[in-house]
């Protein structure tokens, strides 16, 4: 099902963008700020160095190793935060993801 997870599919591509990612969630530890609007994560103070655990690292890299295959190809990882870089209400996730370990 080509569902739409970034504000750049949404907004800009639009279903041009439809069916060309493969998007996968996290869970990191967040927290809003007190003071302002509900939902307000961006305002968080910053996760910890590392907010991903090792028990989540190795069924993404196997999800992503098994996407590849299917596409033929080895797929071009990316971050909600950077194709949403500069966009209104842009995802901002993931926010503590260090690509060398």
């Amino acid at each position: 099902m080509p569902w739409r997870a970034t504000k750049a599919e949404s907004c800009v591509l639009q279903t041009a963008g439809r069916g060309h990612y493969l998007h996968h969630e996290l869970v990191e530890p967040r927290r809003s700020d007190p003071r302002g609007p509900i939902g307000n994560d961006i305002l968080a103070p910053a996760p910890p160095l590392q907010s991903i655990t090792d028990a989540q690292f190795d069924p993404l890299a196997l999800a992503y190793a098994a996407a590849s295959l299917r596409a033929g190809h080895w797929l071009i990882p990316a971050f909600h935060a950077a194709i949403d870089e500069g966009l209104e209400n842009g995802h901002d996730d993931p926010q503590s993801f260090r690509l060398t370990e």
